[in-house]
């Protein structure tokens, strides 16, 4: 936790979540919308925190709270409220993001995976920001995914049982974040790790 207030590189713009998309049986993609100018930012991340988000969006509640849910009643009981989520900016193809704290109009922030952040913001029904800086820098989509691909994923998650997704989650590591596109090989010719913070 730091208590440096930053810009968030540059003026961040307001965004929604989108939709979300299954790619494997470990990898989602999750997709922001910006509010203003209808851009669409996607993010890859594993399939534990896809679900989470999913789950809470739809209105799921798991018998006991989840990781996400622990995380948010512990910032409140300590007196600080989540302002808002900033996906700040993309390092060597990995995604960063920034949770923002108040208390008594001081400000802290805690770095973040978005992924994570995002679960935290839905939780916590804050607003959701991208930094200019990431929608200049890496490959955004200009077109509308179709109502199609939002109306499949919506029946597939309608289709799930969720006392059985609840078992699934429980006790399984979080998976590492996925950057768009993989980074390139280390000088030892293996793969880089995507997300070396986790």
């Amino acid at each position: 936790m730091t208590t440096e207030r930053t810009d968030d590189m540059q003026t961040p713009r307001e965004v929604k979540i989108h939709s979300l998309a299954q790619l494997s049986s470990e990898d989602c993609v999750l997709v922001l919308e910006d509010l203003a100018g209808g851009r669409l930012l996607p993010i890859h991340t594993g399939m534990s925190e896809g679900r989470s988000l999913a789950l809470e969006v739809a209105g799921f509640k798991p018998p006991r709270p989840m990781t996400h849910d622990l995380l948010v009643s512990a910032i409140e009981m300590t007196g600080w409220t989540v302002s808002k989520v900033v996906v700040t900016e993309c390092a060597s193809e990995v995604f960063l993001a920034r949770i923002h704290l108040q208390k008594d109009g001081e400000e802290r922030t805690l770095d973040a995976r978005p992924s994570d952040a995002l679960n935290v913001a839905v939780r916590a029904s804050c607003p959701i920001y991208v930094a200019q800086t990431v929608f200049d820098s890496t490959e955004v989509i200009f077109k509308t995914i179709g109502e199609a691909d939002v109306e499949s994923f919506r029946k597939q998650l309608e289709k799930n049982d969720p006392s059985t997704i609840f078992a699934e989650l429980e006790g399984r590591p979080a998976p590492k974040e996925r950057e768009a596109r993989r980074a390139p090989p280390d000088s030892s010719g293996e793969d880089a790790d995507p997300d070396p913070r986790t």
